[in-house]
């Protein structure tokens, strides 16, 4: 990585800040999720970005803003499942369109008008547009499942893959079963492993593991070139290790101390059978042994528990998070609404989040981003944006439902719950209905 402070789980970055989860970005901040993003701010679980800005479960984007579900669009603005699409304004459900408004064919020149017209750079004026168009977006036909090339998969947000079952946030995937959050191929034959990617084959109970990860159980952040290693964490590089942490370059260790391959491979069968009898063996680490608290992890996005709740699992829970908060040096009253009418200075300010009162800082690469794209200095941090753009992608969570295309008695698994206020068809009437 060069010069990308506080990136985690990320490689291959250049001049990004506050990015999670990620490969090949140049300049992308508070974002997650991502492969091959350039030049772009607050992205989500999304492929192959460039120039933009607030874009989720997307790819194939160039100088797009506010989308969702999109592909291969150019230019386009507040847009809900959006395909091959170029200057398109607040749309759903169109492929290959160009100069539509809110779903109405215009000329080039109508559009053109409208959208000089426009001051996207005034928080008041661009709350009023996306307002409207999550109103759209919430009403509009959806399919029972986000997917695209890939056969005989169930779950959501599945991509490129074959045979995937019960799984969320896969790309490039195989044979996989109980699986989260593998987004860079290829990965195959692996069950029960959640986040990144890029090269695991037959692993089983990790996570945090990838580039070139191959025979790992019950192992968390070991990664790169690892192979056949049992309940490993954070080692680099090793193979043939039993319950260890942090080697570097390392075959044959056990607990961290050496071993001859012979000695090792005696001992670690009697490790496990001895925890066969106690009922250790197959099972992750225990929650118990987690380096931070539930309410401090990513888990808290996931699956969200209650203090009692996380206690009871084995989980600690830490009662006052470090935070900062009514050190803010400018109030909001005081911030001018358009981007335009701000100065650089602002970089100097403290300011208070809206959401969660705590306060944070706009660094300068953020507000010339948002001068160049006329984009509002945002009102809540980048954590509390964050949490606004996990609410756009669907958990994950399965239910049973029913096909809402009047006559269709198709049935099928889905994230879309119950009392969603989507019209959630099966595929064959969605595909119908929007092609």
């Amino acid at each position: 990585m060069e010069n990308s402070s506080f990136c985690n789980g990320a490689n291959t970055l250049k001049n990004c800040y506050l990015t999670f989860n990620i490969a090949e970005a140049v300049e992308t901040y508070y974002s997650e999720a991502l492969n091959n993003v350039f030049n772009s701010m607050d992205i989500f679980y999304s492929y192959y970005i460039e120039l933009s800005y607030e874009i989720v479960n997307s790819k194939d984007v160039y100088h797009s803003f506010y989308c969702l579900d999109c592909s291969n669009i150019n230019d386009c603005y507040f847009c809900f499942n959006c395909n091959g699409c170029t200057n398109c304004f607040g749309c759903t459900n169109l492929n290959n369109q160009k100069y539509y408004w809110f779903d109405e064919q215009l000329t080039p020149e109508e559009y053109q008008k409208k959208f000089r017209a426009l001051n996207l750079g005034d928080v008041e004026e661009r709350n009023k547009w996306l307002s409207k168009a999550k109103k759209a977006w919430s009403e509009a036909i959806v399919k029972y499942i986000h997917t695209a090339n890939s056969e005989d998969c169930s779950g959501d947000y599945i991509y490129n893959c074959k045979n995937v079952k019960n799984s969320y946030s896969m790309n490039g995937c195989e044979n996989c079963s109980y699986c989260a959050y593998l987004n860079l191929p290829t990965i195959k034959d692996t069950y029960d492993v959640c986040y990144w990617g890029s090269d695991i084959e037959n692993c089983y109970e990790c996570c945090v593991i990838g580039a070139s990860a191959y025979n790992l159980k019950f192992c968390q952040e070991c990664w790169p070139g690892c192979s056949d290693l049992e309940y490993c964490a954070e080692c680099r590089s090793c193979s043939n290790c039993f319950a260890c942490v942090g080697l570097k370059k390392k075959k044959f260790c056990i607990f961290n101390k050496q071993y001859s391959e012979d000695e090792y491979k005696k001992l670690v069968i009697k490790l496990k059978n001895k925890m066969r009898n106690t009922g250790e063996y197959g099972q992750f680490f225990p929650g118990k042994l987690s380096r931070m608290a539930y309410n401090e992890s990513v888990a808290t996005e996931l699956y969200p528990l209650k203090k009692e709740e996380a206690l009871k699992l084995g989980f600690r829970w830490t009662d006052n998070l470090p935070y900062t908060s009514g050190k803010e040096t400018k109030k909001w009253e005081e911030i001018p609404a358009d981007i335009e009418k701000i100065d650089d200075n602002i970089i100097k300010e403290t300011l208070v989040c809206t959401g969660c009162q705590r306060n944070y800082k706009i660094i300068a690469q953020e507000l010339a981003f948002y001068k160049k794209e006329s984009i509002p200095l945002p009102r809540k941090c980048s954590n509390c944006r964050h949490v606004d753009r996990l609410a756009l992608k669907q958990p994950n969570k399965i239910y049973h439902g029913k096909c809402m295309k009047t006559g269709c008695n198709n049935e099928f698994e889905t994230s879309f719950p119950p009392d969603t206020s989507h019209q959630v068809y099966c595929a064959e009437c969605y595909q119908k209905e929007v092609y």
